[in-house]
């Protein structure tokens, strides 16, 4: 019996050493082809890691979508001075005849919205982002200086009975709160309410006080401004934040293309990769959204980033916009860039990667 499983023992270990001497012998063929027609086996590496760094690159992971997003905190308002030395500030112009938030701090005249940015490589075969990111924001609709002119005299000619107005009710709330013995619940409401009152009427006084020194002739300088904070979680799943300036714009304002302080992707960030050419719907869509980011009862900074399937109709998809958030990346189900989302639409991936000619051309 002892001698039966030595026989197969020895069987066994000389047909694996058959194997092995085989395969060598393969190999040593294959390494002869190599060293004889090495310009084609060269050739066939470089395509081999020229596939494989395409299928890395342009097929991104659930986990890379969600990470090639951020919150965009977008603040916006304008500036009029004259004569190198006198400002004030407001939001925008509401109807033909009203310059919202007019005031000497530029502070409380700031619009605040949110969006979400893209971070976006500008090359297709290299990674090119610097820091860059594309997100669109809500029509500005800014008015020309010719306009803002002609309205901020007539704010001017207002603002004298906005002040009797507020000194009016100034003066009643104070005799009522002398007058009233019980500091009761509904004392503390009022004296808050007075406080709020008492700071519209310094606010009023100091805005008059500037416009004064302006005397409706001498021509006034309309400046646009916006400030912009991006809010996402790390690497560490941490969450952090960032400043970023406008790099370039659409011709409307809505697509912004924003760049960061230290112009680098942040490390675990992933950016959106364009193709170089046009790719359409097979008929599902995904986007990242923060639902609720533009509802003022659930905006948060903080939250977190969703991937949602969507249906699509050849190169279009539509979406709430409280669902998707302005600016969220739009993909194909592989995962392909196609384009991001704007009022519920799609704005195509030529119109997002055309603002880098702009950057270039300032």
């Amino acid at each position: 019996m002892p001698s039966a499983n030595f026989s197969a023992f020895v069987c066994t270990v000389s047909n694996n050493f058959v194997y092995f001497c085989t395969a060598m012998g393969k190999v040593r063929v294959f390494l002869h082809f190599i060293s004889r027609h090495r310009r084609v086996s060269l050739a066939g590496f470089v395509a081999l890691f020229v596939i494989g760094w395409l299928v890395w690159r342009y097929t991104p992971t659930h986990r890379q979508m969600l990470h090639s997003t951020v919150i965009v905190k977008v603040q916006q308002w304008y500036e009029l001075s004259w004569e190198g030395k006198h400002s004030v500030f407001f939001t925008r112009v509401v109807g033909d005849s009203t310059l919202t938030g007019l005031s000497t701090d530029s502070l409380a005249a700031r619009s605040l919205s949110y969006s979400v940015g893209s971070w976006l490589d500008h090359w297709a075969l290299v990674p090119s982002c610097n820091g860059r990111l594309v997100t669109s924001v809500p029509d500005s609709c800014a008015p020309d200086v010719r306009t803002a002119t002609s309205l901020l005299i007539m704010e001017k000619n207002r603002l004298e009975g906005r002040l009797r107005k507020l000194h009016l009710q100034s003066n009643e709330i104070h005799y009522f709160l002398h007058s009233h013995g019980v500091q009761d619940e509904g004392f503390g409401s009022v004296a808050e309410y007075s406080a709020k009152i008492d700071a519209r009427y310094k606010s009023a006084q100091a805005l008059k006080k500037v416009l004064d020194t302006w005397n409706g002739k001498t021509p006034l300088k309309l400046t646009p401004h916006s400030a912009y904070t991006l809010y996402y979680y790390n690497w560490k799943d941490k969450p952090d934040s960032d400043h970023a300036t406008l790099v370039a714009s659409s011709e409307r304002g809505q697509l912004r293309l924003l760049q960061n302080e230290s112009h680098t992707l942040p490390i675990g960030m992933s950016a959106v990769k364009p193709l170089p050419w046009t790719t359409l719907f097979s008929g599902k869509a995904l986007t990242v959204c923060y639902p609720g980011i533009n509802e003022p009862a659930f905006a948060n900074v903080w939250l977190h980033p969703t991937l949602i399937p969507l249906p699509s109709r050849k190169d279009s998809v539509r979406i709430s916009p409280l669902l998707s958030g302005e600016g969220a990346p739009l993909f194909t189900e592989h995962g392909r860039f196609v384009g991001i989302l704007s009022k519920g639409k799609m704005i195509k991936k030529s119109k997002v990667m055309h603002l880098f000619s702009k950057e270039a051309a300032l």
